[in-house]
């Protein structure tokens, strides 16, 4: 026994040793940027699917004070592993980015539209982010995140990483931070910037010119649309 069990050991920890581990990639790789297919290759019963959701796009700026558009939600990219058979089709539909809102020089602007869902079949799928809202003296929420983002920045303030910031929302990056806010003042550049890096658009922003002459209300920026990738 003393000669058999060191034996069995080491047979044990060879066998543990040369084992081969699979990993998510080594096979093949695809990159969904818009609708599509996918088909299992033969062999193939794992798979990684990863990605995220649009973003939602910003509110449009109003026409007075306090009343700048808050950001869209930013979509945070997510991980899952599925089981798929091989041979079969696997339709992907890419979530598609919220529009902004529009300004209005009147009243506030409109809301910034939410972010379209991605999705792998009917196996897994990411939710789009939340629109902004438009901004009032009640300063309103901003477009909610998804996967972990943060909310959307409120009253022309970035999103924070905090529950007590403008707009912020423990947990992740707000909306804004990626899209900019509209500039107000004098400054001409009052448009929401689009998201980046799937960050939702920024929020509009009203000019105010000089002697407190109101001038034109921005538009929220665009959201950014999601993607899927496959690895296997």
């Amino acid at each position: 026994m003393r000669i058999f069990l060191p034996c069995l050991l080491l047979c044990f920890l060879c066998s543990c040793a040369t084992r081969s581990h699979h990993k998510f990639g080594s096979k093949g790789t695809r990159v969904f940027d818009s609708d599509g297919d996918w088909t299992a290759p033969e062999g193939v019963t794992v798979v990684e699917v990863r990605g995220r959701g649009g973003s939602g796009g910003g509110a449009g700026g109003g026409c007075c004070s306090f009343m700048s558009g808050s950001g869209g939600g930013g979509a945070c990219s997510v991980s899952r592993v599925v089981t798929v058979t091989p041979g079969t089709s696997y339709h992907i539909t890419i979530g598609t980015a919220g529009s902004g809102g529009t300004g209005d020089n009147t009243g506030p602007g409109t809301p910034g539209e939410d972010g379209g869902t991605s999705s792998f079949g009917s196996l897994v799928s990411f939710s789009g982010a939340g629109g902004g809202h438009p901004g009032s003296e009640n300063k309103p929420p901003g477009g909610k995140g998804a996967g972990g983002g943060g909310n959307g920045g409120l009253m022309g303030y970035a999103g924070e990483y905090s529950t007590t910031a403008h707009g912020g929302d423990a947990g992740g990056g707000g909306g804004a931070g990626d899209g900019n806010g509209g500039d107000g003042s004098g400054n001409p550049d009052h448009n929401g910037h689009n998201g980046v890096d799937g960050g939702g658009g920024g929020g509009g922003g009203q000019q105010v010119k000089s002697g407190n002459g109101i001038g034109p209300a921005g538009n929220g920026g665009n959201g950014m649309p999601g993607w899927i990738a496959v690895r296997w």
